[in-house]
């Protein structure tokens, strides 16, 4: 069997890739002899992460009309960034040139296909949001992260009988809990995007010198070199002109990154998947989001609260937050779990019939 994977994995980023990883583990667990491609992947580091270094001599070896299943895996690439009008333009050429324009592969050669583990929406550009309703409604079934990409995807007219709001996969992800340390110590993962308010910076900054009076600062990277002072989009050289100490977990690799993690006492993050990962792991989390996807998971964890607009943040109202999040403790809703554990029933069953 020859089963086509793909997913948002055009650059080396510590979420899209486990969430690919995470499905091409389930794919082997269904048939150990399955060839599994990777047919646009951009990168042969992201190939060798996602497929294990098992398969990455050929994860290019056959076209997607070779396929006898094909697979879109997780991440929020069907949904556009809260921006400016003129990165949402590319944000939409980028989707349609990444995700879309090579459907009709899938759609005459009559490969089977699911679509697991996606965010959708929001969509404003009608082109590709047709496009993209036409991919979901001949897919073979749909498991959408969220109830808002649900919601989207029947506003914008998805008539498949067979979508399901479930969960994201990174949820399905465990690790058996660290040894304690001496000081506790909080990770601090947050880069900084063009559309962040500047004017609050000052204010996270402040948050973070404070509480490092009882944590350790650790910078995490789930990318090579997101947290260096030479890269603008980050914090670090904040920290470090506010004297704040601190050291880097430099990235490697999704699952030394997921180790690491499992180190930490709390988590402060700009990003998704660290969040969700740090949930995962049983971790308090506060997120300053860069992306509105971010509230969407949070709401559905129930922990909303937790999760702060940046435009609305202050130092006291982030140092209350924190001192509620790390005593709040962490619990695994059992619908998310149970719900993590039917994607993966699904995929087994999909790939059974092929």
């Amino acid at each position: 069997m020859i089963v086509g994977l793909h997913g948002s994995y055009f650059a080396r980023n510590f979420g899209d890739t486990l969430l690919m990883n995470i499905i091409y583990n389930w794919i082997k667990e269904a048939d150990p002899n399955a060839a599994v491609i990777l047919p646009f992947v951009s990168s042969h580091q992201e190939a060798v992460e996602i497929l294990n270094n098992e398969e990455t001599n050929s994860y290019k070896k056959y076209k997607v009309s070779q396929c006898d299943r094909f697979i879109f895996g997780g991440g929020g690439y069907f949904g556009e960034p809260k921006t400016s009008w003129p990165r949402k333009q590319y944000w939409t050429l980028r989707n349609y040139v990444r995700h879309i324009i090579w459907n009709d592969q899938l759609l005459k050669n009559k490969i089977p296909y699911a679509i697991i583990g996606v965010g959708v929406g929001p969509i404003s550009n009608s082109f590709l949001r047709k496009k993209i309703i036409k991919l979901f409604n001949s897919a073979d079934f749909v498991c959408v992260r969220d109830n808002e990409s649900f919601n989207y995807l029947k506003s914008y007219g998805c008539v498949n009988p067979n979508v399901f709001e479930t969960t994201d996969l990174a949820l399905t992800v465990r690790r058996e809990k660290a040894q304690g340390n001496d000081k506790k110590v909080l990770g601090v993962h947050f880069s900084i995007r063009p559309e962040f308010p500047q004017d609050k910076i000052p204010a996270i900054v402040s948050f973070l010198k404070r509480t490092s009076e009882n944590y350790t600062i650790k910078l995490v990277n789930d990318q090579k070199g997101q947290m260096s002072l030479e890269k603008e989009a980050n914090i670090t050289r904040f920290i470090k002109e506010n004297n704040i100490d601190y050291t880097q977990i430099e990235y490697h690799d999704p699952n030394t990154l997921i180790e690491e993690l499992n180190k930490l006492d709390a988590i402060v993050t700009s990003k998704l998947h660290v969040g969700i990962l740090g949930y995962a792991l049983r971790k308090p989390v506060l997120s300053i989001p860069n992306h509105t996807k971010s509230f969407r998971f949070y709401k559905q964890i129930g922990r909303g609260k937790f999760c702060i607009a940046p435009n609305e943040v202050n130092e006291q109202m982030l140092l209350d937050a924190f001192s509620e999040c790390v005593n709040t403790e962490v619990v695994h809703a059992q619908d998310l779990t149970e719900k993590a554990s039917l994607v993966r029933k699904m995929v087994f069953n999909f790939l059974k019939q092929a």
